[in-house]
């Protein structure tokens, strides 16, 4: 495999290196790993929302055929770590707050011995009223948990003349918005294996986690014991979405019981169990108000955020806390609006937790943006792109710090706008449009420009979780081969391959002799995880550094053999040569057989081998990347089917290393927007009971639903961090959202309908479609009798 004739391997197309162990299923993840002697747990769970704990009988299942032990919460009294609200047992102590709570859990030689047994556990609940619904919860009348308010966040910025404006304006938009709850359902569900090591404290995890240093330091603070008796290993990993960030109850519980067993302990979650176990995301409810001049100026924009954290405030971030902050961060979007103000509120019901999931907070507030800037233009009878135009920041007002206090350095906000109205036709959509509706279709065109918050920096003096850092080591074996430590680790991204063309640019090597390992506590460097749009930004500047500070003592031992400057070193096709002599080249296998067997002819007081540890940390709060969506969706009347015709993604992620990968996140993002739109709805009753439990009701996009062919744009404007990137796992969801609700609306403004609750399920676009009609008065296509 050859680089191209820049001599570069970032920014080239190479194959996945992760694929082919995928595809042959040569992958290992945890539930391949059951040493033997493997205890194997199954949780009796809460099938009420909120209930006192009257009496749990275990004798029957103490009593089953390879039951090893069962426990309850008398037994397993330790509660998580959260910043607000209740303490989260667990195992439920005297109270349950959601449905699948865990209550007791029951250990035995193997799963189906455990679940049979789990399923003879009587549990004796005196039900209690429930919240549920977010409204009703920040009224705290009636509390979730028995003598704690509901209220467990409360945020606000309103400057003092925001209220003057948005009741004087000549032009004002407002709405009140709602998303569902949404499940992250990644192709592999949690699971957990922890082995001791017997004669010691020590314990290997095994574990899906997204962050196996924070996992680790979880670990030992609740087993009482040094982080160094704790080795978590993150095998593959199928897909996170943001749902295995956080430290769950069985995680912990998994370790204990392992310590306390003295045997390797396995839980591994299954599908309908991760419908309630799994913490949840989404269902927020915003208000938005926003001011125009009457040349379209935008004046002022003010919105309330209120999210729910579920039964609790989990750990290390609430859902409730990622959306509202995300969210009112994102809320400004690529435009000067003027005066600005949000009020955030998170509140307790007796629903599942939530937590992170994929850009999370920014779909809500790109969609509801986009959505007044379009209501606006129509008010004012505009033109929906020159409005936009209008309000957005140019390219010679950058830097510019938006409204919320964050700096938004790239120029590409007008170029991203304009080429994505041009990919998907814009000139031409009004006469589509009416062609189309005097055939009797419906169509619609949506557009979203964003501005993503990614790479979570330094926000202050304040100790955190976001770990604003992160680190890799990079070692030249004396074979030659290449071995990169990574302290980000991969959940299907690519990393693998992403950081072996960052180190094959900096050591001349090709990327095939380059060994990416991660996601091992022991042998991985310090790292914060991977979430929040990092990996390539942190992880990818930590590598590149790591990569010079080899490649400076590669020239400095080449310069030594060579009899030449270092600076006149250049490395380059596996070999290290004087600039302007390549018949002077030694192969780079060579210099690191020196550097590491032959040490004395090392230049004086150079150390031996060539390795190299370094750790990047961004000193902004956070890096923002940006870009333009537009859609072009159809509807069909008596189905309520949708259909995707057209679909652009213009994004600004600055330096690319890998435009394949890259367009795979886009193109994943694109569907998960899809979903959050079209289908996926986690619905619950009155009393707290999940509606839904299987894949046969929560819908996700198939194949049918998703667009058959996406056009992606990149600009690349490189961010100040070492290699220049931005950050773009979350841009593909960030913007969809918008984009795709945006042309459903703007498909039925004609009957007057507004699109202010997600999803819009094909129940909804049907009746839609026949008020279409009746208003229009044209019958539209024949529906069947």
């Amino acid at each position: 495999m050859t680089s191209d004739a820049r001599g570069t391997w970032v920014g080239q197309r190479v194959q996945r290196r992760e694929d082919h162990r995928a595809l042959t299923g040569l992958s290992r993840f945890v539930g391949d790993i059951q040493p033997v002697g493997t205890v194997h747990l199954a949780f009796v769970r809460s099938v009420v929302a909120h209930a006192r704990i009257e009496k749990i009988d275990l004798n029957q299942a103490l009593a089953m055929p390879g039951v090893v032990d069962v426990f309850t919460g008398a037994d397993l009294s330790q509660t998580l770590d959260n910043d607000a609200g209740p303490k989260q047992p667990l195992l439920a102590q005297n109270e349950v707050t959601y449905v699948g709570q865990p209550l007791a859990v029951v250990a035995a030689s193997d799963r189906y011995r455990a679940e049979d047994a789990a399923e003879s556990i009587f549990v004796d609940l005196d039900e209690l009223p429930a919240v549920v619904d977010i409204d009703f919860a920040f009224e705290d009348a009636v509390q979730a948990h028995a003598g704690h308010s509901n209220i467990v966040l409360s945020n606000e910025m309103w400057p003092a003349e925001l209220d003057d404006i948005l009741s004087h304006a000549p032009v004002v938009v407002s709405g009140e918005y709602r998303t569902q709850r949404q499940v992250a359902t990644p192709l592999e569900g949690r699971g957990i294996v922890a082995v001791p090591e017997l004669g010691s404290d020590g314990l290997v995890v095994y574990a899906s986690t997204q962050m196996p240093h924070l996992l680790r330091d979880a670990l030992a603070r609740h087993l009482e014991i040094p982080t160094t008796e704790v080795r978590v290993v993150a095998p593959d990993v199928g897909g996170a979405f943001g749902v295995k960030l956080a430290v769950y109850p069985e995680d912990l519980v998994t370790a204990i019981l392992a310590r306390r067993l003295s045997r390797p302990t396995s839980w591994i979650s299954d599908r309908k169990e991760s419908f309630t176990s799994d913490y949840q995301s989404r269902g927020a409810r915003y208000r938005a108000t926003a001011a125009f001049s009457e040349s379209g100026m935008w004046l002022g924009l003010g919105a309330e955020i209120l999210s729910p954290a579920g039964a609790y405030y989990t750990v290390p971030w609430s859902g409730a806390l990622v959306e509202t902050f995300i969210g009112s961060m994102s809320l400004p979007g690529p435009y000067k609006i003027g005066a600005y103000g949000y009020r955030c509120h998170g509140v307790l019901t007796n629903t599942t937790p939530t937590c992170s999931y994929r850009a999370t907070g920014g779909p809500a507030a790109t969609w509801i943006t986009e959505t007044l800037i379009d209501r606006a233009a129509r008010k004012l009878d505009m033109d929906r792109s020159e409005i936009r135009r209008r309000n957005m920041i140019k390219p010679d007002e950058v830097p510019f710090v938006s409204p919320y206090g964050v700096e938004i350095d790239a120029p590409s906000h007008m170029e991203c706008l304009d080429l994505a109205l041009e990919a998907v036709g814009y000139g031409g959509w009004e006469i589509e449009r009416s062609d189309a509706r005097s055939e009797g279709r419906f169509v619609g065109l949506g557009i979203a420009a964003y501005v993503a918050p990614t790479t979570a920096g330094v926000a202050g003096k304040d100790p955190s979780v976001a770990i604003p850092f992160d680190s890799t080591t990079v070692r030249i074996e004396p074979s030659g081969h290449v071995t990169v430590l990574s302290g980000v680790s991969s959940q299907g991204q690519g990393l693998a391959t992403t950081l072996a063309q960052i180190v094959a640019d900096q050591l001349g090597v090709d990327v095939e002799t380059v060994n990416v390992r991660a996601g091992d506590t022991v042998t991985s460097p310090y790292g914060g995880g991977t979430h929040g749009s990092r990996a390539a930004v942190l992880g990818g500047a930590a590598t590149r550094l790591a990569g010079e500070a080899v490649a400076m003592k590669l020239r400095q031992i080449a310069s030594h053999h060579l009899e030449a400057s270092p600076s006149d070193i250049e490395l380059g096709d596996g070999s290290a040569f004087v600039r302007g002599d390549p018949a002077s080249a030694v192969p780079i296998a060579e210099i690191a057989m020196r550097a590491h067997l032959q040490a004395q002819s090392l230049p004086a007081g150079l150390e031996p081998a060539l390795e190299a540890t370094k750790r990047y940390m961004s000193w902004k709060p956070f890096t923002m990347a940006n870009g333009c969506h537009a859609a072009v969706v159809e509807f069909e009347g008596p189905t309520g089917r949708f259909k995707v015709l057209r679909y652009v993604v213009v994004q600004e992620g600055g330096v690319i290393i890998n435009p394949a990968i890259v367009d795979g996140q886009v193109r994943g993002g694109v569907a998960q927007g899809v979903g959050s739109v079209f289908l996926e709805e986690m619905i619950y009753g009155d009393d707290g009971a999940p509606l839904i439990g299987t894949l046969a009701d929560y819908l996700l996009p198939t194949e049918s639903d998703v667009p058959n062919h996406i056009t992606i744009v990149h600009v690349e404007n490189p961010s100040d961090h070492p290699g220049g990137m931005r950050g773009i796992g979350e841009a593909g969801l960030h913007a969809s959202v918008a984009a795709l609700a945006g042309a459903t609306e703007d498909a039925f403004t004609d009957a007057g309908l507004s699109i202010t609750e997600l999803p819009i399920r094909p129940e909804h676009i049907a009746a839609m479609v026949r008020q279409l009609d009746v208003d229009l008065g044209d019958g539209g296509p024949d529906e069947p009798n």
